[in-house]
């Protein structure tokens, strides 16, 4: 993995690119609050010279990152949330020290945590503006880096560059897997806590301001980027699954669980959250519900993928 640094000095020589299409798959364990994740980033160069992608992503830990099948060792990921500390014996004067550590974060777009140094191996050739994979990349708009505005037709710039520049050369697929070992932003959980007593579910919120949906899976996190989406989303079927290990999980024979813990809770919390539930609880049914048209859903024994397209 690159330092930042080196990364970093780069930044003004690095041309744009627009993202045309974004592919998602998340596991998420409810209990647990962590998920595992693969997303795969459909972009299209605004130059063959393309050798770095930025992306925003938080609390991930990045495990693999492929370009056009090709693995891309030299990344460089700065986790924001390791920087949101301040000593033991810091007060609320200190406050504007912690703010200074984490305003790249606060812009608007925020700056990209993720930095992709791009292998060799991967050209960036011209695309044949006839071809049926031009064809595909007709629709696309977003882009990144470049916020000017046209006044005469009330539309950015940028987009319109985006477009005609996209047609010119052969897209790449960033494919990422990470995991996120505890979820503190992004996703709301309710009713998985002991003393709980609501209906167990969780949800995402959106903002205003760029930041949520980076906490979840790494993308451009900006309004203006816009673009085609699918999403898979795989979790428990009920909540009597969600509270229990699945059999796959068994570990000699002890439930799922290794030295007491299972998932990261422990297991007198999960024997309590069982002991608290009726056997009308436990055949409750988990939905997944997310904008957009749903394609496709397939429930097993004790899970549940649910998938949309946007």
């Amino acid at each position: 993995m690159a330092s930042m640094t080196e990364l970093q000095s780069t930044q003004s020589s690095i041309p744009g690119f627009s993202v045309s299409h974004q592919k998602i798959e998340l596991d998420i364990d409810l209990l647990a609050r962590r998920l595992k994740g693969k997303t795969e980033i459909t972009i299209n160069p605004h130059s063959k010279e393309l050798k770095i992608v930025r992306l925003n992503c938080r609390q991930s830990d990045v495990k693999r990152i492929t370009a056009n099948g090709k693995a891309c060792p030299n990344f460089g990921y700065e986790e924001p949330y390791s920087k949101a500390t301040l000593r033991w014996d810091a007060g609320v004067h200190q406050h504007h020290m912690l703010r200074k550590k984490i305003e790249a974060q606060l812009k608007s777009p925020p700056d990209e945590e993720l930095v992709i140094n791009l292998p060799k191996s991967v050209r960036i050739d011209d695309l044949d503006p006839f071809s049926v994979e031009a064809a595909a990349l007709t629709g696309a708009r977003s882009s990144v880096g470049l916020n000017t505005k046209d006044d005469t037709l009330g539309e950015p710039s940028s987009a319109r560059t985006a477009v005609e520049q996209e047609r010119r050369f052969t897209p790449l697929t960033i494919a990422i897997d990470f995991s996120i070992g505890h979820i503190r932003d992004g996703m709301h959980f309710v009713g998985w806590e002991a003393e709980d007593l609501r209906y167990p579910h969780a949800y995402t919120k959106s903002f205003a301001t760029p930041g949520g949906a980076c906490c979840l899976f790494p993308c451009v996190d900006d309004l203006s980027a816009r673009c085609t989406w699918e999403i898979s989303i795989k979790c428990s079927k009920t909540v009597g699954d969600a509270f229990s290990p699945p059999p796959s999980k068994m570990v000699n024979g002890t439930g799922g669980t290794v030295n007491g813990v299972h998932n990261g809770v422990a297991k007198m919390a999960v024997d309590q959250f069982q002991s608290n539930m009726s056997p009308e609880d436990k055949v409750l049914e988990l939905f997944v519900i997310c904008t957009g048209d749903m394609t496709d859903e397939v429930r097993s024994a004790n899970l549940s993928w649910v998938f949309w397209t946007d």
